[in-house]
């Protein structure tokens, strides 16, 4: 079939990314390049694309993709018209959809629909990555025209668990389920590390870090600490590739067909010894990179572990990000009286907010809009209170707001001494060579020094003094049962002229070896 053109063609829109700050391509914002034969420039012309008509009132309303799947700020804007030839207005409330922050960040190349209760949805493209390389998936975001005929959407808590189309009227304003994220940037325990792929990244809300095991064998972990008891009502696993020897398709053909993918459990615990599991995937038969579960009765616990059961194509056990949800009866939201704004005089589309902070914030919620009422858009940020924003248009003047939101949880906060150690160091050597050198931390009380053999043995202060010297016999090394066959008291453990308690030192026999124990015994206040 073919089409003859029974009219002239005319030209409905065209990007203008002097004037509406959203449009541009900003180097700054590259998630993961398309090329690489040359670098980004800091500011480019705009790719505009995907165009989506919808009538709606005698109105006609023209949405388009701006600048690049690859970016952060990957939107969709939209213009207005009385007929669908135009001529077409630009709508200065756009963009229409936009989210450059949080685990899902881009808003663009999609469509707009009503659902079968005339609720209005705008359907994203956003960008995506999976085993080292960059894709597109697909996000939904609630919609809708004002009383003054001005389409507008709500991406905020976009990424965070939302009610289905249907069960909420007003979706745009009140479709957020208010189940918090529960599991960022918290202490988080694994089985092994491959490299630089460490745990903390499965919890820093970035789609481009992860971490990953050593291995894909059944039995890697990781357990994250909410840190204190929490209501649970989601868990949602991102998983990801490495050296995986099996392919996989990523939306640009057919995945090759496999009876059993990524398999895991998932339990939970009040103090990290007793488990109990409340998600069971052990023989999971779908393709769930973005594995989501909503739990049909919310649970309590500290701890969250996922366990790794079967991976699916040959490779290491890796997680993106492990988001756990809830707590909605402990989340608050409170809206910030010192807001600070400064438009950049140079170059309009850009203007830089500080507030405030309130203690406790998990984050804030920054909106902003062209007409007081009509705050449609919005930015999430966390870790900060300020933020520079580079998607104003140039002729309106703008209203800030700024609204904080807390989970009733905080933030892991790195202690170095417990993490990383106290800077004191305590070695075992056997004659002139050495065993082993350990570093002291804070909350750890128990040092094992493991394969002793009969010998001469030194255990001092890496550069300090010596704190026992002495001979292991075979009798006392080699052994069975729990008692010690060598005590003794090394040395006082204080703070200035107080004394706070005293290191000790044990030898427990084994079958073959025995162990060197040295404890740090503080006295009960």
């Amino acid at each position: 079939m073919t089409f003859k053109e029974i009219g002239e063609p005319r030209v409905l829109l065209s990007g203008d990314y002097k004037e509406h700050g959203f449009e541009r391509r900003r180097a700054e914002d590259v998630i993961f390049p398309y090329f690489n034969h040359r670098s980004y420039f800091p500011e480019e012309y705009p790719w505009i694309e995907g165009p989506w008509l919808t009538k709606h009132n005698g109105k006609y309303y023209l949405q388009y993709a701006a600048i690049g799947l690859e970016f952060s700020s990957y939107s969709h804007g939209v213009y207005v018209s009385d007929s669908p030839l135009g001529p077409f207005e630009y709508s200065l409330h756009n963009p229409l959809t936009f989210k450059t922050t949080g685990y899902v960040r881009g808003a663009g190349h999609g469509s707009t629909f009503k659902d079968k209760n005339g609720q209005f949805w705008t359907i994203c493209m956003i960008p995506a990555y999976y085993g080292g390389r960059g894709g597109g998936e697909i996000v939904l975001f609630p919609t809708a025209v004002d009383a003054d005929g001005v389409m507008h959407s709500n991406t905020a808590f976009g990424d965070y668990p939302q009610y289905y189309p249907g069960i909420m009227k007003n979706a745009v304003n009140n479709n957020f389920t208010g189940w918090m994220l529960l599991s960022n940037k918290k202490y988080v325990e694994v089985s092994s590390t491959l490299g630089e792929f460490s745990a903390g990244n499965a919890v820093d809300e970035d789609f481009m870090t992860k971490w990953c095991a050593k291995t894909g064998d059944a039995g890697e972990y990781m357990t994250v600490d909410l840190g204190k008891e929490c209501e649970i009502t989601a868990l949602q696993i991102n998983f990801d590739r490495h050296d995986a020897t099996v392919e996989v398709g990523r939306g640009f053909g057919p995945s090759p067909a496999l009876s059993r993918y990524q398999s895991f459990t998932v339990e939970i615990s009040d103090d990290n010894r007793n488990w109990t599991m409340i998600i069971d995937k052990s023989n999971n038969s779908v393709d769930s990179r973005h594995d989501y579960t909503e739990l049909s009765d919310p649970v309590t616990a500290r701890y969250v572990k996922v366990t790794n059961v079967f991976t699916h194509d040959n490779g290491k056990f890796s997680i993106q990000e492990l988001r756990v949800f809830g707590n909605p009866g402990k989340a608050i939201f409170t809206k910030v009286s010192d807001v600070f704004v400064a438009r950049n005089p140079e170059d309009r589309r850009d203007a830089t907010i500080t507030w405030k902070p309130v203690i406790g914030a998990d984050g804030y919620v920054v909106r902003y809009g062209i007409e007081p009422g009509k705050l449609y858009n919005n930015y999430m940020v966390y870790d900060n209170n300020t933020i520079t924003i580079h998607s104003l248009n140039t002729k309106p003047e703008y209203y800030f707001e700024v609204e904080a939101f807390e989970s009733g949880t905080d933030y892991y906060r790195e202690i170095t001494e417990q993490t990383m150690g106290t800077g004191a160091e305590v070695e075992l050597l056997r004659g002139r060579d050495m065993i082993e050198r350990k570093m002291i931390r804070e909350g750890l009380n128990e040092y094992i020094f493991d394969n002793i053999t009969p010998g001469e043995y030194t255990f001092r202060h890496t550069f300090g003094p010596v704190l026992w010297r002495g001979e292991l016999t075979k009798d006392e090394l080699i052994g069975s049962g729990e008692n010690a066959t060598v005590t003794d008291t090394l040395s006082y453990l204080g703070k200035g002229l107080d004394i706070l308690g005293q290191m000790e030192m044990k030898v427990i026999p084994g079958k073959e070896y025995g162990n060197f124990v040295v404890i740090l015994n503080y006295y009960k206040k």
